[in-house]
């Protein structure tokens, strides 16, 4: 519960990463840019209602809608 901040392209092209269980993330304010970006395999991301900021091509080519 103590993360706040997803740092600019800290899961950039982790192509096996399929799932983001973030709704355990109480705390989660801001998901920077290109933080899961060609992450191809990503389908699904449950993002916390405490997100008040997405970055530019966060989730940018991989099947996550925004």
């Amino acid at each position: 519960n103590a993360l706040k901040n997803i740092r600019t392209g800290a899961f950039y092209g982790c192509k096996k990463l399929t799932y983001i269980p973030l709704e355990r993330c109480n705390n989660l304010a801001t998901i920077m840019g290109s933080a899961f970006e060609d992450c191809a395999s990503l389908e699904f991301v449950d993002i916390p209602e405490t997100v008040t900021s997405i970055g530019t091509d966060a989730f940018g080519k991989t099947g996550v809608t925004i």
